[in-house]
């Protein structure tokens, strides 16, 4: 992961994270949310429910706390859409 490359070779300079968000009601999916393409995976409780940015805006900040302990992460905010199988 070039991520983790970058990270790498700054960590004597500063710390890097990279935030990977789901579908939230924003963005380049708001539309596919708006659609209807997601609902399957709401409906089979997959994931709870859409998210608003905000809601990743608070992950967002956590790396910016002074006494964080995160150097080169990928931090993924999506319900747990990863860890689950698709719709039915």
């Amino acid at each position: 992961m070039r991520e983790r490359q970058v990270a790498g070779s700054l960590v004597f300079l500063a710390t890097m994270q990279v935030v990977a968000p789901g579908v939230t009601q924003a963005g380049m999916a708001f539309a596919s949310v708006q659609s209807g393409k997601y609902d399957a995976y709401v409906r089979d409780q997959i994931i709870p429910c859409f998210r608003r940015p905000e809601d990743v805006a608070r992950v967002v900040r956590l790396p910016l706390e002074p006494d964080n302990y995160l150097t080169g992460q990928v931090i993924t905010v999506d319900g747990g859409l990863t860890l689950r199988r698709g719709p039915r």
